[in-house]
Parts: structure tokens; sequence; C-alpha cells
């Protein structure tokens, strides 16, 4: 257990920096867009025509958007999600890469890993998280209470 479980964190460390990537990237997409909405509904941006500027209202009227002004601010909203994930994403790979490399892991150190990989939609640090744990609760905690005695 204990091996496959470092197995499964070396996979999640690998897997969630092309999730943080991607993340980073969908952030930045986000704002630039929610910007833009909002540059061209409040006329900061003036070099577009007038008739893309009355598209882009009558698009977010169809999307349920009586205020384009809203739809820009929600999709800022995503950007900011994305950017905070990104940040979670980047710890859950650090504790990822300390819990494959360590051979005595600490109970706490496990599940704060469990708990950083699942905020980063790690499914493998997850399941490498709850095998760490099953194998500190069967083996680990008996050597630690021998070495206690």
């Amino acid at each position: 257990m204990k091996k496959a479980s470092k197995i499964l964190f070396l996979i999640s460390g690998i897997l969630t920096i092309i999730a943080a990537v991607v993340f980073m990237v969908l952030s930045i997409v986000y704002f630039v867009i929610g910007g833009t909405v909002i540059g061209v509904v409040e006329g900061a941006i003036k070099d577009i025509p007038a008739e893309l500027v009355q598209t882009i209202q009558d698009m977010m009227k169809q999307m349920g958007y009586v205020d384009p002004r809203a739809f820009g601010e929600y999709v800022i909203g995503l950007g900011v999600y994305f950017l905070i994930t990104f940040f979670v994403a980047i710890a859950a790979v650090v504790l990822s890469f300390i819990c494959k490399a360590k051979d005595y892991r600490p109970l706490p150190l496990l599940i704060v890993a469990t708990v950083f990989c699942g905020a980063a939609w790690s499914i493998c640090g997850i399941v490498g998280g709850v095998l760490g744990i099953v194998n500190w609760a069967v083996f680990e905690r008996k050597e630690v209470a021998q070495k206690a005695e």
C-alpha cells in the first residue's frame, strides 16, 4: 500500500503541474474576456465598431444577462476562482512530491496532502492519500506505538 501511495502521489504531482498551468491560462483568459466585455460596455474601448458592441449586448441578453456588465463581472469572478485554484494546485504539487519522497510520512502530512489534492481536483492524489492514511493506520501506527514504549 505504501508503494502504491507513493506512485500515486508522483502521478498526482505531475498531473497537477499540468492542471496548474491550465488553471493559470484559464484565469488569464477569463480576466481578459471579462475586462473586454466591461470595457466595451462602459465605452472605455473606443476602437470597437458600434455593430460589434450591439452584437455583444444582444448575445448577453440571449444568454440571460440583461446587463452585459453583470456578465463581465461573472466572467472575472471565474478568473478569480481559477487563480485561487492555481495556488491550491501549486500547494498540492509540493505536498504530493513531499509525500512521495519521504519514507516515513506522518498522519497530519498525509491528511493535509489529501485535502489539498482534493481541492485541486487531483483524483490520483486523493487515492494516494487515502492509501497512505490506511497504510499509516494499519502498519506505521504500530511502529510509532512500539517506539514510544
